[in-house]
């Protein structure tokens, strides 16, 4: 979620009902034998690290790409991170 959903507690309660949904879809019978439930969120659990490159030394034929290694937020993380393992994949 970004800054603005965070703050509002309708888009908070929809996407952890989300979540539940597809927990559930995922799952069937986890929440049967649930006896209580406490949901915590967080702000900025979560972040961009800033890796200066898409590998890690020593581990050659490993790239990482993920959305916290992009620029941006978002889909454009995750296009940005991909360009970036592409970038280190074909440079050799």
């Amino acid at each position: 979620m970004n800054e603005d959903e965070y703050e509002d507690p309708e888009i908070m309660t929809a996407v952890i009902k989300y979540m539940k949904r597809q927990i559930k879809r995922a799952y069937p019978e986890c929440f049967d034998v649930l006896v209580s439930e406490s949901i915590s969120v967080v702000r900025h659990s979560h972040g961009r690290v800033d890796l200066a490159e898409s590998k890690i030394k020593g581990v050659d034929n490993f790239f990482i790409g993920s959305s916290q290694i992009g620029s941006g937020e978002g889909l454009q993380a995750k296009i940005s991170a991909a360009h970036r393992v592409y970038d280190e994949f074909f440079s050799n």
